[in-house]
């Protein structure tokens, strides 16, 4: 009976794990790429202007 418990509250572990885990990838991921689109909007001309004069000096 006991083993039958373990067995049991292993499983429910493991699946919680598995779900979490998941999910903090999912999350993380989508933090990630909202973080670099909210990044290119805010600096992205400005980046390219940047870029733009370097190259411009360096000739």
């Amino acid at each position: 009976m006991s083993q039958h418990h373990n067995s049991a509250v292993d499983i429910f572990i493991r699946q919680q794990f598995v779900l979490s885990s998941h999910l903090f990838l999912w999350t993380s991921l989508h933090k990630n790429i909202c973080i670099f689109l909210l990044w290119r909007e805010i600096w992205g001309e400005e980046f390219r202007l940047i870029l733009l004069s370097h190259s411009q000096f360096s000739y």
